[in-house]
């Protein structure tokens, strides 16, 4: 009996630098046969104010939705977070592993932080570079000749997820501080 491709791949999708939901989603892939059709695999369309952006879905270990902007191969790094429960987003700005800034706005003032890209939907139906298909491939552990089609903006997901992921032991601490915090002092 012949195994159908995500099966004799499954097994070879095996990476710790990346969270396993990320792999779950990857894997996923291979049972969607159009570029169209993975548009909501990685991401969620949320309405804040008159706008809408996508935002990537939720991690265990960062529970929250979120956009990551990466600059020098992850160096730099800046996440936002919805917190949607508050109607606010926390964006912070990391280099080189260390928390430089924060800050934290209501959900209508979005377009301040958020580039415009997040608004538009064109390049989720575009199939992702070479170079981004070689990097997701790299970082999830296997061959470029296995992977599954992919969009380029869900390889983008893929990639600064990973850049992200170094810094998830700790930040989820932080970010729920930095909440909390900004709650207390708006009482």
């Amino acid at each position: 009996m012949k195994r159908s491709k995500m099966a004799q791949y499954r097994q070879r999708i095996k990476s710790t630098s990346i969270p396993s939901e990320i792999i779950s989603r990857v894997e996923r892939l291979y049972e969607v046969h159009s570029l169209r059709g993975q548009r909501d695999v990685f991401t969620t369309v949320l309405k804040q104010g008159n706008e809408k952006y996508r935002w990537n879905d939720h991690l265990i270990a960062l529970p929250y939705y979120h956009i990551v902007e990466t600059t020098k191969y992850g160096d730099h790094l800046k996440l936002h977070v919805y917190d949607i429960g508050n109607r606010r987003i926390l964006s912070l700005i990391l280099e080189n592993g260390i928390l430089h800034s924060h800050r934290i706005i209501d959900e209508g003032q979005v377009a301040t932080i958020l580039p415009d890209r997040f608004k538009r939907s064109g390049w989720l139906c575009k199939k992702a570079t070479t170079s981004q298909i070689k990097s997701v491939c790299r970082i999830i552990g296997i061959q470029e000749k296995n992977s599954p089609e992919i969009s380029a903006a869900n390889a983008n997901v893929v990639i600064q997820t990973a850049a992200l992921s170094l810094y998830l032991p700790g930040l989820q601490g932080i970010i729920k501080a930095l909440l909390q915090e900004s709650l207390l002092g708006a009482a």
